[in-house]
């Protein structure tokens, strides 16, 4: 779709407005502005600028220039379950540039489309599914059954479960189930395999769908990682492989010589990727009470747990960036270095653990293709206690 297209559809679909988001490092999705219609032309041409506070926490508000979010015409989405009122509202997403025109080094969408383009070869993509586990809260409290799969038919919850795999569907992201999970008003949907960029705005739209839904009939989703001792944890499995008119993860009903190298590269940067990922003190409760994983293969206690003709990586958590987290995957995967001794291969045992382990992977430069500033970010953020369990 072209922004002629856009214009043209919006002022014949009779849509009252549209809404661009931007995604932060903190892996947030914000609603940076909302536009009528009649205005949507020089905004699609020019953005809109922000406060860069809005991007980093530790910046005091009007003390730095500007930054722009510019849209990318590509990812224009109809969500009808997000309309208000009867009033249609388009959406889209917005790129982050600093004030010399050039991507800014703290936008997650940018930091992937740089990755993809810069490690993949032409013919192939990064394709990914990803796994979306949430607590349903009423009035604060956990109210539903507890076990994988027990649910009355007539629960008010699980017609708020299918109503929210309805909506994210209507919204044009396919989903390949939706089920109660093992804790008490658990649950999670599970989304199609898409490219990379695709499946992590997917990923937050499918989060502000529920969140929306849940929302219009008194409820509220949880995705805290550590839900307490008596809970079973919130993770986020992500499915990934590469294809090139095949998909080059499969050999016979395992995988291939190429999914395991690129495995070994994620494994030989996994405590890099999990620092990255595992932004709070919560995440590191989750981590510890899954107890310690391994290396990679068929069983469900693996870092990289082997399907057929696919990875899937299950030490990530509710608090990471899809795009970020994705971009280091790729890094990882298909990194020429191997960490000598394994030195980032054993996840941070703790929050202050993964700032020095962010800190060490900046000195030795292995930042897996990623922007430097990205690392400070973190690095930053934790010292100044952003991400800390008060």
């Amino acid at each position: 779709m072209k922004k002629d297209d856009i214009l043209h559809k919006l002022k014949d679909d009779k849509f009252h407005s549209l809404n661009v988001y931007y995604v932060t490092p903190y892996g947030e999705l914000r609603t940076g502005l909302d536009v009528p219609v009649s205005e949507a032309a020089g905004i699609l041409d020019s953005g809109f600028t922000i406060d860069p506070a809005g991007i980093d926490r530790t910046i005091k508000g009007g003390t730095m220039a500007d930054v722009t979010i510019l849209p990318d015409i590509k990812s224009f989405r109809e969500i009808p379950s997000m309309d208000h009122d009867g009033l249609r509202v388009a959406h889209i997403f917005g790129d982050i540039f600093g004030n010399n025109g050039k991507a800014h080094p703290l936008c997650p969408r940018g930091t992937l489309k740089k990755s993809l383009a810069d490690i993949l070869m032409a013919d192939e993509k990064f394709i990914v599914g990803l796994e979306n586990e949430y607590y349903v809260r009423t009035n604060g409290e956990l109210t539903g059954e507890n076990g994988y799969g027990l649910e009355s038919p007539d629960d008010p919850l699980t017609r708020l479960r299918r109503l929210t795999m309805h909506d994210i569907i209507s919204a044009g992201i396919d989903v390949t189930k939706s089920h109660k999970e093992c804790g008490k008003s658990q649950y999670e949907y599970v989304l199609k395999h898409a490219d990379a960029l695709t499946a992590a705005d997917n990923y937050l739209l499918a989060d502000a769908i529920s969140r929306y839904r849940a929302g219009l009939h008194g409820y509220s989703i949880d995705r805290s990682p550590f839900m307490g001792s008596d809970n079973p944890v919130n993770s986020d499995h992500i499915n990934m492989s590469i294809e090139n008119g095949v998909n080059s993860f499969l050999e016979g009903d395992g995988i291939s010589h190429a999914a395991k190298f690129f495995g070994e590269g994620v494994l030989d940067n996994n405590a890099i990727i999990t620092a990255l990922t595992n932004t709070t003190a919560n995440s590191y409760a989750a981590l510890e009470k899954l107890g310690k994983f391994t290396g990679m293969g068929d069983s469900r206690m693996e870092i990289i747990r082997s399907k057929k003709g696919v990875l899937e990586y299950r030490t990530s958590d509710r608090s990471m960036c899809p795009h970020n987290t994705l971009a280091a995957i790729l890094g990882a995967g298909r990194s020429s270095a191997v960490v000598a001794g394994g030195k980032y291969r054993n996840a941070p045992k703790n929050f202050d653990g993964s700032i020095k382990t962010l800190e060490s992977a900046l000195a030795d430069g292995i930042t897996l293709g990623l922007p430097n500033e990205l690392f400070e970010f973190h690095i930053n953020n934790r010292k100044n206690g952003i991400g800390r369990d008060k």
